[in-house]
């Protein structure tokens, strides 16, 4: 079996017991704002890889200790604290890296060994993806969207067709497309480009249109601060 460390702490993996690895994908859906008169459909979209899961088998003896700490009761406080963990292992398919233990749990006593199960999900911060930091974050983030957002939130406004900000226009097209208004034209699947085409306006249009009276906003097509507080609001 596979060498394991946890917080520096060789952990005896069980040799019967499979190591499970998953790649998680953030999958989120959104509703497809084509025609207003229409049945409203749902679109699913990539929102971001969000890292690696991994569940384990150990056995822990009630007597173990390792520089002065009991395993066993380290094992039971790790999941109280919600802390982050160093996983080094020579395991093929686990990064070596952070991890928070999602779930920790002992199933049955071998004598004086307890057998315990660990399930772990990779500490995924905003540096892993190019975002912003956050005061408020858990830790754990699972796409682009607060990089996006913030992008959008700092661009001079309005953005108009004559707008030459390509990141502003990129950012507000893909925050546009997780709202549900920018994504087919004529049966063709609209690109990110950064530029504020026509096929922009009448996202946008769109959504100053259902938010009109929410957000007090004019149904124009330009990207003013009324319409970008609005869609930075329902994202």
């Amino acid at each position: 079996m596979p060498f394991f460390e946890i917080d520096g702490i060789p952990v005896h993996v069980i040799q019967e017991s499979s190591v499970k690895v998953d790649s998680e994908i953030n999958i989120k859906s959104t509703p497809l704002h084509s025609n207003p008169q229409e049945k409203s459909f749902l679109h699913f979209y990539n929102a971001g890889y969000s890292g690696k899961s991994f569940q384990i088998e150990i056995l822990v003896r009630k007597d173990e200790y390792h520089n002065n700490k009991n395993v066993k009761q380290e094992l039971e406080s790790w999941l109280e604290d919600g802390s982050v963990h160093t996983i080094v292992t020579d395991a093929v398919d686990i990064t070596n890296g952070e991890y928070i233990i999602t779930s920790c749990s002992s199933s049955q006593d071998y004598l004086d060994e307890s057998k315990w199960s660990l399930s772990f999900s990779q500490y995924w911060t905003q540096e892993n993806y190019g975002g912003v930091e956050d005061n408020n974050s858990t830790g754990k983030d699972t796409s682009n969207e607060t990089s996006n957002a913030y992008i959008l939130a700092n661009c001079p406004v309005p953005l108009t067709p004559t707008s030459n900000s390509t990141e502003c226009v990129s950012a507000l097209q893909t925050l546009l497309k997780q709202a549900g208004y920018y994504l087919f034209h004529e049966g063709k699947y609209l690109e990110v480009d950064g530029v504020y085409s026509d096929k922009v306006v009448l996202a946008v249009s769109l959504l100053q249109k259902d938010y009109q009276k929410e957000f007090n906003l004019t149904v124009n097509g330009l990207f003013d601060n009324q319409t970008r507080n609005c869609l930075l609001q329902i994202i």
